[in-house]
């Protein structure tokens, strides 16, 4: 049994210490935290009971066993909420005897070990804030608070730029075309959707255009957010992307954007996304099965042009909305340079009539649509 003030160096054949003091991306204090956890030196009820005679050690949480490291940060009813509607959704309540020690050992033996322990222990460390909060303050347990506490010390040294749009470590990077300086046509029989999205003073919009492989859009949609962080614009972006493949009915889709992060996620390449854009990931894995055959890409921005001046002047001009070919207003197709169906007809008209009737004809359309 591990004394409080062990050396950690005991126990090195059974827990990974060097694992556990290799890992930087940890607000110092949760990960001293940890270190006194595994070697019993929290102030939980039974250890101040050792030293100080009539103290009561039942849980102040749930008031039915003593309180321990363990049972406080895994077996109490309050945290096993909180592991259930975390992201891990540990389900805890028939296993008694694990301990934190096996918890964190088997979050640093794995493969992601640098996100699964960076979030567990985060969660850890919540939970005790809040059960002091609770026996010092009285202050209500709520697990969505608690969750909050630690997805915002988790993601704050997490390293993770987002603002950036790419994962501090770039070692596995997204296999990218560096030689594409334009927009490439899809094969035949294949539509490609481009995703772009523009962020201004906490808001954001998003857009999509769908293209055969002839060039030629074959539909458009914006959608418009609130938040200050690109990396869930795009995640945005990527869904609203899913939804003309499936309302338009195409089997054979490639959706293009210029962000490495949520590329990456879909394309099975990085399993720890931000925890902003978990629910976006979930709802694009989720209606993308729907599609008989898509494909995530990564493309240079030089090759989004179009998508990105839809996502400027959807911001700029507050537009919200989803339009097929013939239906896109003519002041859109102008300020962003979609080349649709309807407006080649009207190209290959302008042929047979001055140019002033036809920029008459341009003008009227545009009109109408702004009215609609």
């Amino acid at each position: 049994m591990e004394l409080a003030g062990e050396p950690s160096s005991i126990g090195e054949d059974l827990f990974p210490w060097k694992k556990f003091w290799a890992v930087k991306n940890i607000a110092p204090k949760i990960k001293m935290f940890i270190w006194r956890a595994l070697h019993n030196g929290l102030g939980v009820l039974q250890r101040i009971g050792k030293f100080v005679e009539g103290v009561d050690t039942v849980c102040r949480t749930c008031n039915t066993h003593e309180e321990s490291t363990d049972h406080l940060l895994i077996h109490c009813n309050i945290s096993q909420t909180v592991w259930f509607a975390s992201p891990f959704g540990l389900r805890l309540q028939d296993n008694q005897h694990f301990t934190l020690h096996q918890l964190i050992g088997q979050w640093l033996n794995h493969q992601d070990s640098r996100y699964i322990f960076g979030l567990g222990a985060s969660i850890c460390w919540a939970l005790w804030k809040a059960r002091n909060s609770m026996v010092f303050e009285r202050k209500q347990l709520n697990v969505q608070g608690i969750l909050n506490i630690a997805l915002y010390w988790f993601n704050l040294y997490y390293r993770f730029n987002e603002d950036g749009e790419t994962e501090a470590n770039n070692q596995q990077q997204v296999e990218i075309n560096t030689h594409a300086p334009n927009w490439v046509t899809p094969p035949a029989n294949v539509i490609k959707i481009n995703v772009d999205a523009a962020v201004k003073d906490g808001h954001y919009a998003a857009a999509a255009i769908t293209r055969n492989h002839e060039g030629i859009c074959c539909g458009a949609s914006t959608i418009l957010g609130l938040s200050d962080k690109p990396v869930v614009a795009e995640a945005d972006g990527f869904l609203l992307a899913v939804e003309p493949a499936i309302w338009l009915g195409f089997d054979d889709v490639i959706i293009e954007r210029d962000c490495q992060v949520v590329t990456k996620v879909l394309r099975g390449k990085m399993y720890s996304p931000p925890w902003r854009i978990w629910r976006f990931i979930d709802s694009i894995s989720a209606r993308g099965r729907s599609i008989n055959k898509v494909e995530f890409n990564f493309v240079p921005k030089r090759a989004n042009n179009t998508a990105h001046s839809l996502a400027a002047y959807a911001l700029s001009n507050n537009v919200q909305s989803k339009w097929i070919s013939n239906q896109i207003p003519g002041n859109v197709v102008s300020s962003v340079g979609i080349v649709s169906p309807f407006f080649i007809s009207l190209y290959q008209k302008k042929k047979k009539s001055s140019r002033s009737q036809f920029d008459d004809t341009v003008t009227r359309i545009s009109s109408n649509y702004e009215r609609l």
